[in-house]
């Protein structure tokens, strides 16, 4: 379901391991790649470690019925992939600067540097979410059309540097606004159109 077309750069996703375990920390210390990538794809109850913490995350705090329902969707959608990615990920550039931190930071902690602004944390995230949608999708203003049939081609990739990364974004931005969510509805509204979109091919 996946392509790896337009000549696009795109960031590579380690390839889930079998449980491991390890004693002492070795190597780099703590906070090494080895060690960051060999944790993140250890396994819960058969599903990826990285899985699990970024579910955990998502339903963090009140995000109403329509979040609910879509991070749901997510899961179902990485469940049929057995929690793997392809060889690429979402088109890394144009993305907001805080999900390439969180990356580095094994993917926990919260958004580092802090979202100050929301407003401007938003316009990134729809210059990204933008860029990453087929091109069948047309744009109205700040958000897609909703409209059309096509292929979705990587925009549903799976794995840890795959839609999740869409659903984070999503999750420190509602966190930043606190109150007025009417901007947050709206993208979450664009995002699970384009979900279901893809989520109806599997």
């Amino acid at each position: 379901m996946t392509r790896s077309g337009g000549g696009a750069e795109r960031e590579g996703t380690p390839t889930p391991q079998p449980r491991t375990t390890r004693s002492g920390g070795g190597g780099r210390g703590g906070k090494g790649k080895g060690k960051g990538r060999e944790s993140q794809n250890a396994l819960i109850d058969g599903v990826a470690k990285w899985a699990v913490d970024g579910r955990k995350t998502l339903l963090e705090g009140s995000g109403g019925a329509a979040w609910e329902n879509m991070v749901e969707t997510w899961w179902k959608h990485e469940k049929l992939a057995s929690f793997e990615g392809p060889a690429k990920g979402l088109l890394p550039s144009r993305r907001p600067a805080q999900v390439t931190t969180w990356i580095g930071q094994g993917r926990e902690g919260e958004p580092n540097p802090p979202i100050v602004d929301a407003y401007a944390f938003a316009s990134t995230w729809w210059s990204w979410w933008c860029a990453i949608n087929p091109e069948w999708q047309k744009r109205v203003g700040f958000r897609m059309e909703r409209s059309g049939e096509g292929d979705w081609g990587s925009t549903g990739a799976t794995g840890p540097n795959g839609f999740l990364n869409v659903m984070i974004c999503l999750r420190w931005w509602r966190d930043a606004l606190r109150d007025d969510l009417r901007g947050w509805d709206e993208a979450v509204a664009d995002v699970d159109w384009a979900l279901k979109g893809i989520t109806s091919k599997d």
